[in-house]
């Protein structure tokens, strides 16, 4: 699947009823800042430097309060995670766990 397509499949389910906070980390405040970062690759092709280090931020606490969420919400914020995570593949802040 695309990046795109990925996106859209995310936004077509349903958002899962999830606390305020999970593992201290605001998961509304995550997927907004998520949601603004992916979308401005998706309309310009590129991420400036503040929004990659928003965005590796945000994948980073997604990943950590995954442990504490459990049923759709586990879903939802992993696939927001790998989403992430792609989007900083594609702008090359991380690099493929292939390549060490």
């Amino acid at each position: 699947m695309t990046l795109e397509e990925e996106w859209d499949a995310l936004l077509a389910m349903e958002q899962p009823e999830v606390p305020e906070l999970a593992s201290g980390v605001d998961l509304a405040m995550l997927a907004a800042d998520t949601a603004n970062c992916v979308s401005e690759i998706l309309v310009t092709g590129s991420l400036d430097v503040g929004r990659m280090g928003t965005l590796r931020a945000c994948e980073s606490e997604l990943r950590a309060a995954l442990p504490s969420l459990s049923g759709p919400a586990a879903l939802y914020f992993a696939r927001l995670a790998e989403i992430a995570g792609g989007v900083l593949l594609r702008v090359g802040v991380i690099r493929p766990s292939w390549q060490g």
